[in-house]
């Protein structure tokens, strides 16, 4: 994050990386493999700010990469995919709203929403999280938090309408 006054740039970035595979009887075989990449950049203005809480306005725009894998065979219905391969890249316009709040000298808690897609991109794009920091030194903290991240994308055959949640640990650095 840049500051500077009541203006603020902030950028996120995610890699995901999930994959499964199953045999469900002797002769089948089901495996799956995701990488995804989702990077924001945004553009904050405050609106309200007092010595321990302060309340952004947000506006920004979301990439997305995402590259999966499958593979599939059963002998015993007429199904047969190898090494279906397939990537999509898009990017979604959002904007939000950012509360922070200064417990302590070195502990502050935050909760952030986003709202975007649409339809420019994906129909809808969101995205919701909070979490507590530690402040380490002047410009650099450590923090903790709980993400969800909703994404409801179709471009013609390929569609991605997924909603991936879970803890986050990341570092801050303020400029």
């Amino acid at each position: 994050e840049a500051r500077r006054d009541r203006w603020s740039i902030t950028g996120d970035f995610i890699w995901l990386k999930v994959s499964a595979s199953s045999q469900p009887t002797p002769n089948s075989y089901i495996g799956v493999r995701q990488e995804q990449i989702l990077g924001t950049l945004t553009l904050g203005y405050e609106i309200y700010g007092n010595d321990r809480t302060s309340i952004d306005l947000l506006a920004g725009g979301v990439v997305n990469a995402l590259d999966a894998d499958l593979e599939l065979f059963t002998p015993r219905l007429p199904v047969t995919v190898r090494g279906r391969t397939g990537s999509e890249e898009w990017v979604d316009p959002f904007v939000g709203l950012r509360v922070r709040h200064q417990l302590t000298d070195r502990w502050s808690l935050w909760a952030r929403g986003d709202y975007g897609g649409f339809g420019v991109s994906s129909d809808e794009y969101w995205q919701a999280i909070a979490g507590v920091a530690y402040r380490i030194t002047e410009s650099t903290s450590l923090a903790l938090a709980y993400r969800i991240v909703s994404v409801d994308y179709q471009k013609g055959q390929f569609i991605y309408d997924t909603e991936m949640s879970g803890p986050n640990v990341g570092l801050v650095i303020s400029f």
